[in-house]
């Protein structure tokens, strides 16, 4: 297995968004690997094919979505829930949302694969306290 940094995942079909999520985090923690991706399906792929030879030493935040086109978040987390628990163990994921639904919000408090939902636009402090999550 190989031992890999910290990373960072944003998957968000907003361009836009990602970029910006992107360029805030570099400015608290540049040494940080940040990969984005605006299709779900594109984000399980990668997740699936370089976090499988990941150890478990290896931890990575995934910003998620959930209002998205062609696979919503709550669907990507039904398919990320069907992965390996070596995966699944080294995930820590964020709903980022813009969504004022209080059933999406209560969905996130629920769901035992979400640690927490973030209100879209990402701050500096929950930047932070992102990054002193990971660094743990």
């Amino acid at each position: 297995m190989k031992s890999m940094s910290p990373e960072i995942i944003i998957i968000d079909d907003d361009p836009i968004n990602n970029i910006i999520c992107t360029q805030q985090i570099k400015r608290k923690a540049p040494d940080i690997k940040i990969v984005d991706f605006i299709s779900p399906l594109h984000g399980l792929s990668y997740i699936t094919d370089e976090h499988s030879q990941r150890s478990s030493a290896s931890k990575t935040i995934l910003l998620l979505d959930i209002n998205m086109p062609v696979m919503t978040g709550w669907e990507f987390l039904d398919r990320f829930d069907t992965l390996c628990i070596d995966i699944k163990n080294n995930f820590m994921i964020y709903i980022l949302s813009s969504s004022f639904d209080p059933i999406d919000k209560n969905g996130a408090k629920t769901n035992p694969l979400v640690k927490d939902f973030i209100s879209k636009p990402l701050t500096e402090g929950v930047i932070i306290t992102l990054l002193k999550e990971l660094r743990k």
